[in-house]
């Protein structure tokens, strides 16, 4: 009998312990698993940091970049900021190609206990030159209810009021200039309105400014070569005299061409009255003269290397260009002289513009100018308004030509969403 009772005491005792090996075990590793748990919700914490702090650095050097308040070439954007408030640091560089029109850019952001995140992304320098007018040189008065406009509020896309170069001098009254989120008037805005209203640039070309070329001289060459290899390969697309643009045909001292054509080389002056060129052809003409009453003029590219002449177009129902098929009129010369109201709905862009006086005309697009010799004087009703949708029509149809528009107004989280998180 005491020996089965000794028995039980062992049994009990070894029982004992080892559930009191088993709970010690199990406590071990409860406390391993909160251990470990709190490490893990700490390094993701940290992990946050680095992220947010990398896209931070990210986003404040593409708005720099983007915007000329730096130039991304030799790290000239580069920025480091210890000590975030998240915690951590940033440290951004950033490098350019040989024509300064893609910013590289790369944000390494660590946490606040160490571990980084390396974000990336590449962008186009080029894209903040659009704006309803870029004027460079000359003298420019805005007055009663003209208006330069930068704001399309239809496709959420703001631009500057003004590009202007250095030697631009602007008279309008302060009072009239506007941002476009305190525009008084949206529907019918007076004065200067963007953002920002008024924009300096160091350009010394337009060209510069929205094309892939560095002046006019070499735009000209670009689209001189292209017209003249196609004429040479297709004859019937070539006039080396006087030509008329009317009704249905591109008439050639009473030859027709054929409407068919990719370009057209015009060798004297090309008389245009209403005639709807293809959206993607191109005439390269001599002097082009665009003179009349109830005109409707659509589509293409008009590249005048003499010079263009609009005069005395209007009876309040001419159209040059329209929302769907914008006309692009590039010259080496310009006289603008329109005596009524006439809708223009393209880009206008103009080495040399002696004469610009357009009544009530609105242009819908942009208007380019290196040199004003008599200086634009806009009064009236006249408006010149940045339209997004009408010169991504033509930035499209011509993308050798034009740097594409880029609306970073609409906000960094647009940009943001072409970013690669690279480690």
């Amino acid at each position: 009998m005491d020996a089965v009772r000794k028995a039980t005491k062992g049994y009990t005792l070894i029982t004992t312990m080892l559930v009191m090996i088993i709970l010690f075990v199990i406590g071990i590793a409860g406390a391993m698993l909160v251990y470990y748990g709190n490490m893990t919700s700490a390094a993701m914490i940290n992990y946050q940091k680095a992220y947010y702090n990398a896209d931070y650095g990210l986003q404040q050097v593409a708005y720099n970049a983007m915007n000329n308040v730096c130039n991304c070439q030799n790290n000239g954007c580069g920025m480091y900021q210890p000590n975030l408030p998240t915690g951590g640091t940033v440290q951004v560089i950033t490098q350019s190609d040989t024509s300064n029109r893609t910013c590289f850019i790369e944000a390494t952001g660590t946490g606040q206990t160490g571990g980084e995140v390396i974000k990336a992304i590449a962008i186009s320098t080029g894209a903040s030159n659009w704006a309803a007018l870029g004027m460079l040189n000359g003298t420019l008065s805005v007055g009663g209810s003209a208006a330069i406009n930068g704001c399309d509020y239809v496709d959420q896309c703001e631009a500057a009021g003004i590009l202007q170069g250095s030697n631009l001098t602007i008279n309008v009254n302060q009072k009239n200039l506007y941002t476009c989120q305190n525009n008084k008037n949206p529907q019918n805005p007076q004065g200067v309105v963007g953002s920002p209203t008024e924009k300096q640039t160091t350009s010394t070309d337009v060209t510069q400014l929205i094309t892939q070329f560095n002046s006019f001289s070499d735009l000209q060459n670009y689209i001189q070569n292209q017209v003249a290899n196609y004429t040479n390969q297709y004859k019937q697309c070539y006039c080396g005299d006087n030509a008329t643009a009317s009704g249905s045909s591109i008439t050639c001292d009473s030859t027709p061409l054929p409407s068919s054509c990719t370009s057209y080389y015009i060798g004297g002056t090309l008389t245009v009255d209403s005639y709807t060129f293809g959206n993607n052809q191109v005439v390269y003409a001599n002097n082009i003269d665009i003179n009349g009453n109830n005109l409707n003029i659509q589509g293409g590219l008009l590249y005048v290397f003499g010079t263009l002449t609009i005069g005395n177009t209007t009876n309040g129902n001419t159209t040059i260009g329209s929302s769907s098929s914008p006309t692009t009129l590039i010259a080496q010369n310009a006289n603008i002289d329109i005596g009524g109201k006439a809708s223009i709905n393209g880009l206008l862009m103009i080495n040399n513009l002696s004469d610009f006086s357009i009544g009530d005309t609105s242009v819908s697009g942009a208007l380019y100018v290196n040199n004003a010799s008599n200086g634009i004087d806009l009064s009236g009703n006249t408006s010149i308004n940045f339209n997004y949708a009408i010169l991504q029509t033509i930035t499209s149809a011509f993308p050798k030509l034009f740097i594409p528009i880029n609306c970073y107004s609409q906000g960094p989280q647009q940009v943001m969403l072409n970013a690669v998180t690279i480690y």
